[in-house]
């Protein structure tokens, strides 16, 4: 005969999983708050909304096309071919995945 408790799976409790989420990725958000904390300055300085601020770092992959939106959009230039800059831009990480 078994033992019942020789069956049950060990589940970590949800908060020790969290803190060993946080503590993985802590270098990362260490590298990647500087580049925020730049955007978000170049963000205030440009005519782009908070709300698109935030979309724009939501939704924008690389940070590099944030960059380069944020000074196409300073000079006032059309929203197709901020898009296409962009999208050119992103096409690198098409190339890594390959």
């Amino acid at each position: 005969m078994t033992n019942p408790s020789d069956s049950q799976i060990f589940q970590p409790a949800p908060r020790s999983e969290f803190l060993a989420g946080v503590r993985s990725i802590f270098p990362l958000a260490v590298g990647s708050i500087p580049f925020g904390m730049i955007f978000g300055t170049l963000a205030a300085g440009s005519s782009l909304s908070f709300a698109g601020t935030l979309a724009m770092s939501a939704f924008v992959f690389a940070g590099s096309s944030q960059f380069i939106a944020i000074g196409l959009i300073t000079t006032g230039t059309a929203v197709p071919l901020i898009i296409l800059t962009t999208l050119v831009v992103n096409l690198r990480h098409f190339l890594y995945a390959v």
